[in-house]
């Protein structure tokens, strides 16, 4: 914004439901929309992301391609974190969550569920750059259709 960078790490806190490709579309389709409700001049998005089979289905990387028709937000790249590459971005964000939720823990708070792991995170001024989106099964069930690329297999 006013031609400067900004950084900011979006947390999805998954309860009651595995971390699968139609999760995974749904949590990105959530972060560019609401950096489009923010920003309406975002038109362009460039994602890096974990190595893990639920971030390069062919489900993901078909939903992106068609993001710019939803949203009006083109994914112009989709790369993946290399698993030797060393401590990406998230890993420092999530160790400064982490050490922010054990504090409170330490502070005598119980953190059993995806709500109080959101309390926990938005405790004691919360943890700069961060939001929190507790996901459940009705933001998963923002199903998309199964589309096959010519030329990309899984």
């Amino acid at each position: 914004m006013n031609g400067r960078f900004e950084s900011q790490s979006f947390v999805h806190i998954a309860e009651n439901m595995s971390q699968d490709s139609s999760v995974v579309v749904c949590i990105i389709e959530h972060t560019l929309r609401s950096l489009k409700k923010e920003n309406r001049c975002i038109n362009t998005a460039f994602l890096c992301q974990d190595n893990a089979g639920c971030y390069h289905s062919s489900n993901v990387i078909a939903s992106c391609a068609l993001m710019k028709a939803n949203m009006g937000i083109n994914v112009a790249r989709v790369d993946f974190s290399d698993p030797q590459g060393g401590k990406g971005a998230c890993d420092r964000k999530a160790a400064t969550i982490k050490a922010h939720v054990r504090r409170y823990v330490n502070e005598g708070h119980d953190v059993t569920n995806a709500q109080e792991f959101k309390t926990a995170i938005l405790s004691n001024g919360d943890v700069t750059g961060v939001r929190i989106t507790v996901v459940d099964t009705a933001v998963a069930a923002c199903e998309r259709p199964q589309v096959k690329l010519d030329g990309v297999s899984m």
